[in-house]
């Protein structure tokens, strides 16, 4: 992030304006408040994470396109930026663990939850609490590959290992969102696929 600047933000914008049509997203994108603490300058550091994103936002909204939201410990700066774009095409919240609360405060602007490799912890009982309660249509599937592998115990149950994350891991993740849930593993998955649509080919 320090050696990001202004510039690169005029090269994102003439970038979007040439691949318009062959851009679905604009992401990632957002704040990380891991990050900004570990910076020589935290408070400078989560002002321009700031700047960039408002300026992303700005960008997905004249475009009109949606946008893959990147939080971490960053929910209370994330949501106001959502709330000032009200965008349109609104997009996903990749990576979502959290709360219901704040499950709900991302439904109600529009936005989905991406769901990936935390449902494999069973330490993530918060999370799969939350996807028991919320609707299918709020939920699209992800692994982040190579980024966010499954959990050991997930693996070890399966007797495989694993170094790297894959994008066939999408597989178990559905199979484990399918053990949260009450409905058929068929309409699960033509929901999913209806999400997906609705999000990024309307």
């Amino acid at each position: 992030m320090t050696d990001l600047t202004s510039e690169h933000l005029d090269l994102l914008r003439h970038k979007v304006q040439q691949e318009q049509k062959n851009i679905i997203a604009i992401g990632e994108i957002g704040i990380d408040g891991a990050i900004s603490k570990r910076a020589e300058n935290p408070e400078n550091n989560l002002k321009k994470q700031q700047y960039f994103f408002d300026f992303q936002l700005n960008l997905a909204q004249k475009n009109q396109l949606p946008v893959i939201i990147h939080h971490r410990q960053s929910h209370d700066k994330i949501v106001p930026f959502l709330k000032k774009y009200q965008l349109e095409k609104t997009g996903v919240i990749h990576g979502f663990s959290g709360s219901y609360q704040q499950a709900k405060t991302y439904l109600d602007l529009g936005f989905k939850l991406g769901i990936g490799s935390t449902i494999s912890f069973s330490r993530a009982k918060k999370t799969i609490n939350t996807l028991k309660r919320l609707p299918l249509s709020a939920i699209v599937l992800e692994t982040d590959a190579p980024s966010m592998p499954l959990s050991k115990e997930v693996l070890t149950e399966e007797g495989e290992s694993q170094k790297v994350n894959s994008p066939i891991n999408l597989l178990k993740i559905f199979e484990l969102l399918a053990n949260i849930r009450t409905e058929s593993s068929q309409d699960i998955a033509l929901q999913l696929e209806k999400n997906i649509e609705q999000l990024f080919f309307n």
